[in-house]
């Protein structure tokens, strides 16, 4: 998502990451950040 100007309004409610990372729990968390670093090394970021 890009934006033009600044928003002062957030881009979604903030319980609903929360709930969101819960259902997902810690191994789910775990797996989303190895697959981010992986592409990231792949990229050479």
């Amino acid at each position: 998502m890009v934006y033009d100007y600044f928003q002062f309004k957030m881009p979604c409610n903030p319980s609903s990451l929360t709930r969101w990372r819960h259902r997902l729990g810690q191994e789910g968390l775990n797996k989303i950040l190895s697959m981010t670093i992986d592409l990231a090394l792949k990229k050479k970021y």
